[in-house]
């Protein structure tokens, strides 16, 4: 679902998830609440019961209102944006504690019923990946009670290494390009198994029109994974494909013999 985006059909549950309130004193963890968010949203977007909005679904919402990217959205606002989103069920929530004692609250909204549940999920702040997965899983089980996805499947799951994580997070989350390139530059070199931060690398460069840096991390990407360059790519105009512009990007590459772990 990296590359794609969310289109309902009647036996599926569409969920949105906002970016989690950092409710501690330390304004260092702000990118944990975008982190648990995106956790949450890639590992329910494998599941054949639910159709999530991407991160990047969710700001082209903010757009439209006229809301900054990083900005924490108050509930009824989330609500709005999650009525016209079309989702049923909206996923808030917010994180605290200490180093020891870490918690994460998730509110979900089932948008027929008008009815909220919270789940709470405490653990240890170095565990914040494996805590997410476990938020996660409840969220599932909240969205589409009938599922046969067991919780083993969610907490047993391999994590990104977080310094792996945390560098991609702050990289999506960086305004300046130079620190974005850094952070995500480090977050490939960290995990070089996980595809996030070369794909967003390679859409980074190509909006900035310095097409042989995103030449070559898109095909890094399809090389790694055997994935098809998304249609960010085929969808540019060719007058765009200036005199700098390398060779054509192959926007198709061989199926991969297997799938690739995919965490974020």
């Amino acid at each position: 679902m990296l590359f794609g985006t969310v289109q309902a059909s009647a036996d599926s549950s569409t969920i949105v998830v906002f970016p989690f309130e950092n409710v501690t004193n330390d304004r260092t963890l702000d990118w944990i609440g975008e982190g648990i968010s995106q956790l949450i949203i890639e590992r329910l977007q494998q599941e054949d019961g639910t159709l999530t909005f991407s991160r990047e679904e969710r700001l082209g919402a903010f757009e439209k209102l006229g809301i900054p990217e990083t900005t924490t959205v108050s509930r009824a606002t989330a609500l709005k944006l999650g009525w016209d989103m079309g989702a049923d069920h909206v996923v808030t929530g917010r994180f605290a504690g200490t180093a020891d004692n870490f918690q994460i609250v998730a509110r979900v909204v089932d948008m027929d019923a008008g009815a909220a549940t919270e789940v709470t999920i405490e653990g240890k702040l170095q565990d914040v990946i494996p805590l997410s997965m476990s938020v996660a899983w409840r969220i599932l089980k909240k969205a589409v009670p009938d599922t046969v996805s067991p919780e083993a499947d969610y907490t047993a799951r391999p994590p990104v290494p977080r310094s792996a994580f945390e560098n991609y997070i702050r990289g999506i989350l960086a305004t300046d390009d130079q620190a974005r390139v850094h952070f995500l530059e480090s977050a490939d070199r960290l995990d070089p198994a996980d595809h996030g931060a070369a794909f967003q690398l390679g859409r980074d460069y190509f909006d900035q029109k310095d097409y042989a840096n995103s030449a070559k991390w898109l095909r890094k990407l399809a090389a790694r994974h055997g994935i098809h360059v998304p249609s960010l790519v085929a969808d540019r105009r060719v007058e765009q494909q200036d005199a700098t512009m390398p060779e054509p990007l192959p926007l198709t590459v061989p199926e991969p013999s297997s799938e690739p772990e995919l965490v974020r």
